[in-house]
């Protein structure tokens, strides 16, 4: 299983802090429960249980003997906690290499914006409102004490989202447009009757 892959994920997935995500021990990740445990966190209401995903199941298969309590939940290629600054610096960049990669064989656009750990976890607060959660539960999963919180990131998300889609078909509109100009200016122009 590539070594990055359960990081991103779980950022992703589970929209935990980077910081949060370094300091989880194998013993916060509960599988018969599907829940992360997380608690080092920011704030009281960080202190929480978040829903999981499967990949952290194939994940700890992978792990092997490894995986015992009291132990880092996510390591490095030594074997070691992952750091903030590590997984924004050589965690980030390949996995953000290989989407664009995925994105080019399909046909579409490359991510352009930059990306950061955090942009991981905004992305989990969208999927999850597109999910149809309602923003209580987002909150919860997320560790916002207050909502407003997390609707104003949600706004901040689909705002960009907006003016992304309003650029593309502006540019569109406007080769068109030029489309039409070039096409007018080619055809045969009637002589004036007397």
């Amino acid at each position: 299983m590539p070594r990055y892959r359960p990081v991103v994920a779980t950022l992703t997935l589970a929209g935990l802090r980077v910081s949060e995500l370094c300091a989880l021990n194998c013993d916060h990740v509960d599988l018969a429960r599907r829940e992360l445990r997380v608690l080092d966190a920011k704030t009281p209401a960080g202190v929480r249980r978040v829903d999981i995903h499967e990949e952290l199941a194939a994940y700890k298969a992978a792990r092997g003997a490894a995986w015992e309590p009291g132990e880092p939940a996510f390591v490095n290629a030594r074997s070691k906690r992952w750091t903030r600054n590590a997984i924004a610096q050589h965690v980030i960049p390949p996995a953000l290499e290989e989407a664009n990669r995925q994105r080019a064989e399909a046909g579409l656009p490359e991510i352009r914006e930059e990306v950061t750990p955090h942009t991981l976890r905004y992305t989990c607060i969208a999927s999850l409102f597109a999910a149809g959660a309602d923003q209580e539960y987002v909150a919860d999963q997320v560790g916002h004490e207050d909502v407003t919180t997390t609707n104003r990131i949600y706004r901040y998300v689909l705002q960009r989202r907006r003016r992304g889609e309003i650029g593309r078909r502006r540019q569109l509109a406007m080769r068109e447009s030029a489309a039409d100009v070039g096409r007018s200016e080619h055809l045969p122009t009637r002589a004036r009757e007397p």
